[in-house]
């Protein structure tokens, strides 16, 4: 199983203001963070504003402001927690798993994946370049790392959840490196053109299990 961090996520047009077009791009602006790991796609949109999981996947949100022993403070003590990582800014991060080996015993379906989706804060206009970046870092007591971090720009917002598998689109933004640094943030960025008014971005592995490396 694959587990990574995230934080500080933009989308910006080039040439323009640089204003930042993702809402709560660092998770400060939270809700009501919860101790333990996320058993539902509803705990995420409950303990951070704007962010949302598109399918049955838990991402989680990791609140620096939680006890020490919750295993949702990214410098958890408890047995249980998934590594030690100081937030880039700020308090918070988010954690999702990009991958699940076949077979693992774990009861995730294959091509198991989590994602983390948002609703831009104004539509991109087509036909304009833009730039998106983001930082992630891998998880201490994860075995493995992946390559196929995305970040996919679309007109809806691709909830589904009737399922925790794959969403088989392509992403705008993708990075073909592995990223196993634990002790640092990991930038990702990509330029593109907007080929519609895309209106939300949604972040993850948007690579079939036989095109992951790992």
């Amino acid at each position: 199983m694959k587990l990574y961090f995230l934080t500080i996520l933009f989308a910006l047009a080039i040439g323009a203001s640089g204003q930042n077009l993702v809402p709560n791009p660092s998770f400060e602006d939270t809700l009501k963070p919860l101790c333990s790991y996320h058993v539902s796609p509803n705990d995420l949109s409950k303990a951070v504003k704007e962010w949302f999981v598109p399918t049955l996947g838990t991402s989680d949100l990791y609140s620096s402001h939680l006890p020490i022993t919750c295993v949702l403070n990214p410098t958890s003590v408890n047995l249980w927690t998934s590594g030690w990582q100081v937030p880039k800014t700020g308090a918070h991060c988010a954690g999702f798993i990009t991958y699940v080996q076949p077979d693992s015993g774990n009861g995730r379906p294959g091509e198991y994946r989590e994602y983390l989706g948002v609703k831009l804060s104004s539509k991109l206009k087509t036909g304009k370049l833009y730039e998106a970046e983001m930082f992630v870092s891998l998880a201490d007591s994860i075995e493995f790392a992946t390559n196929s971090l995305g970040m996919c720009f679309s007109d809806t917002s691709l909830l589904d959840t009737t399922h925790r598998t794959l969403i088989d689109l392509e992403p705008q933004v993708v990075e073909e490196s592995i990223i196993d640094n634990i002790t640092a943030w990991t930038r990702i960025s990509g330029r593109f053109i907007a080929k519609s008014n895309y209106e939300y971005l949604t972040i993850g592995n948007f690579s079939r299990d036989s095109l992951t490396v790992s």
